[in-house]
């Protein structure tokens, strides 16, 4: 699920993956001075659980001039709180600044990692506060191959809604369609899967 991004933190954020919020959090630093260390770490940490009140809470107590604040991976509150699939945290994020167009270290952005967890109304927010639908990250994986390599049939239907190009490629040469196939996810079409 997380081929996307094979930054350590996504890696253990992956590991953590189906397990309560408060395990994502502890996920994203290795220990205690890690998260002391880390610049806005309560807004990440809140940004990770999807908790769009924490994230207003530390937002105003951090000021909003830290919005993109990130880990040392580069990766930031918004990407965190995409990778959540909180519409509440991200819309606190969006509203207090927070740039949709940022990378991380391997490319990542925040509409990438919403498609990839199926956060199809994410996604459509992120695309309207000018998130670039197109970018990929450092294997090649756009938004659009991200979602189709889930099987979202929404977040793909609404990203090629967008303009996403459909024949972009991965790296591998691999194409949106040709991954969800391989994936399984042969309902490509919007159809509901027998």
């Amino acid at each position: 699920l997380f081929a996307t991004c094979a930054t350590a933190m996504l890696k253990r954020l992956a590991v953590a993956h189906g397990q309560p919020a408060a395990a994502v959090s502890a996920a994203l630093f290795d220990s205690d001075a890690d998260a002391t260390a880390c610049k806005g770490s309560a807004l990440l940490h809140a940004a990770a659980e999807g908790d769009g009140e924490r994230v207003a809470a530390a937002l105003h107590a951090a000021g909003a001039k830290r919005v993109d604040d990130c880990a040392a991976n580069g990766v930031t509150p918004l990407m965190l709180a995409a990778r959540a699939g909180s519409e509440g945290a991200v819309r606190e994020l969006l509203r207090a600044g927070a740039a949709p167009a940022v990378r991380s270290r391997s490319g990542c952005t925040a509409l990438g990692l919403a498609a990839a967890v199926g956060a199809s109304v994410v996604a459509v927010s992120l695309v309207r506060a000018g998130a670039p639908l197109d970018v990929a990250d450092d294997e090649g994986v756009t938004p659009l191959l991200a979602a189709a390599e889930g099987g979202h049939l929404e977040a793909v239907a609404q990203l090629l809604a967008a303009g996403a190009k459909a024949d972009q490629a991965r790296r591998d040469g691999a194409t949106a369609l040709l991954r969800a196939a391989y994936g399984g996810h042969q309902q490509a079409d919007g159809d509901t899967p027998h």
